[in-house]
């Protein structure tokens, strides 16, 4: 499986989190979820604004996001972008365990 950069438009994410990042540079959360379009996991930009009454929201790169569904544990090939994008070792000491305070799911896996 390959990582590949897309261009920002329009993503509809089912299986998805949110993502809190705290770290020395900075903070912020991003989108992590199966896209329903194309079928790739996606881990977004940071998050510019996000509605949770109409589960849309909008990042930095000027993508539009809606999610559907319940929020919960991200679909296994989001969880493999994302371990690729910020490292599998940070994802499975810092975020797997639950009790991070660099990086933690904003919303509780079921």
């Amino acid at each position: 499986m390959s990582i590949v950069s897309l261009a920002a438009g329009k993503v509809v994410l089912r299986e998805w989190n949110i993502l809190q990042i705290n770290t020395p540079e900075g903070s912020g959360e991003i989108f992590v979820g199966y896209s329903e379009h194309d079928g790739l996991g996606r881990v977004s930009t940071v998050i510019q604004h996000f509605d949770e009454t109409t589960k849309t929201g909008r990042t930095q790169s000027g993508s539009e996001y809606e999610v559907i569904g319940e929020a919960g544990m991200p679909h296994e090939d989001a969880m493999y972008v994302l371990e690729r994008t910020l490292g599998a070792d940070l994802i499975q000491k810092e975020l797997l365990p639950g009790n991070s305070e660099v990086l933690r799911f904003r919303y509780p896996i079921k």
